[in-house]
């Protein structure tokens, strides 16, 4: 029997991968953090493309939002036999899209930045995401089009959908969504456009403020929406109550 020990400190869950096949490599990320790449042997032409868009995304967000903490990022990318188990989160480890095609589009590095972005919003910053997980989804996903758009030039429009004034129920229990495209629209989607929104109408320098206030007040915490609401209302000045009860509850 051979036994192995790991701990974490700062963390709320952890999950774990093994493969005889996977090529591993270990490269400097960002100034603090290392890259821990396991590759399926299918996408070993690509280890620059998965290294040079993990450590931009890190930069990136430790930029925007906060420092990385942590000593190392793993990044799996599963075989396409593996794919159920691609495109998940959980703090200092994330899986990628599976390695279904030997020349993928740029869902790879779309799936790659919303996985790092969850480092953040659902790692760090740890909401509950079953019965709020608009606090996780959305924020990762404004995260990694900000990031795709502004760091790789990349067009996200044929990935995302289009907004919906019926995307506003984003603070609901994950369960009572009515069925998979109801929960995407509003978790994913509806809630993206929510913060692109007050971007707009607080300007782009003051949202980055919010965001890293937000991040700096509740990493290692679990706040709810109405968190994320105070710490808006103190960073801009004002309420932003009806505009949460339209636009986030659902309640008009």
């Amino acid at each position: 029997m051979v036994r192995h020990h790991f701990r974490a400190d700062d963390v709320h869950d952890f999950a774990w991968a093994a493969s005889p096949d996977f090529i591993f490599s270990e490269e400097q990320g960002s100034p603090g953090a290392k890259i821990k790449l396991y590759l399926d042997p299918k996408h070993a032409h690509l280890k620059d493309r998965y290294v040079r868009t993990s450590t931009a995304a890190l930069t990136a967000y430790e930029e925007w939002y906060g420092k990385y903490p942590y000593s190392s990022l793993s990044i799996v990318v599963p075989p396409e036999a593996g794919k159920p188990a691609g495109s998940m989160e959980y703090p200092t480890f994330v899986t990628v899209a599976a390695a279904s095609e030997e020349k993928p589009n740029h869902y790879l590095e779309l799936v790659l930045a919303h996985e790092i972005a969850h480092q953040y919003w659902y790692g760090m910053v740890a909401n509950n995401e079953f019965e709020e997980a608009w606090l996780d989804e959305s924020f990762a996903t404004y995260a990694d089009e900000k990031f795709l758009h502004k760091q790789l030039g990349l067009d996200t429009k044929p990935f995302y959908r289009p907004y919906s004034p019926a995307y506003n129920r984003l603070a609901e229990y994950s369960w009572r969504y009515k069925n998979r495209a109801d929960y995407v629209n509003n978790v994913y989607i509806g809630g993206k456009h929510v913060l692109e929104d007050i971007e707009q109408q607080i300007g782009s320098g003051k949202m980055q403020e919010v965001m890293k206030a937000y991040f700096e007040t509740w990493k290692f915490r679990h706040p709810g929406t109405k968190d994320f609401m105070d710490v808006l209302e103190k960073e801009t000045g004002r309420s932003w109550q009806d505009y949460f009860n339209s636009h986030v509850y659902g309640k008009t």
